[in-house]
């Protein structure tokens, strides 16, 4: 709703919040897989990084495309926060069992 009404923030507001969180989470994605890669690798490991994360985005347009064709867009937003919830429990899973 905020990109159909200009007059109250215009696409200027959302795409300045969307740019905060991904400042906020990228730098720090970045340096971790660094540490995780080699010593003498990480340039290597950063760019698998960046290929692997660019496949699952295309991968990911595409099938949202397809459900959103198919299915309509509500379809998609669900398929979307379905996927988005079952991730934060994996995490929330992998991290207790990594501290136990």
């Amino acid at each position: 709703a905020g990109f159909a009404r200009p007059e109250v923030a215009g696409p200027w507001l959302p795409l300045a919040l969307y740019g905060a969180a991904v400042g906020a989470s990228e730098g720090a994605a970045r340096a971790w897989m660094a540490d995780l890669s080699p010593q003498g690798r990480r340039g290597a490991g950063l760019g698998v990084s960046a290929g692997l994360l660019g496949l699952a985005q295309l991968v990911s347009g595409l099938l949202a495309g397809f459900l959103w064709d198919q299915a309509g867009p509500q379809a998609t937003f669900w398929c979307a926060g379905g996927v988005s919830a079952l991730s934060a429990l994996l995490l929330a899973v992998d991290s207790r069992v990594r501290r136990s």
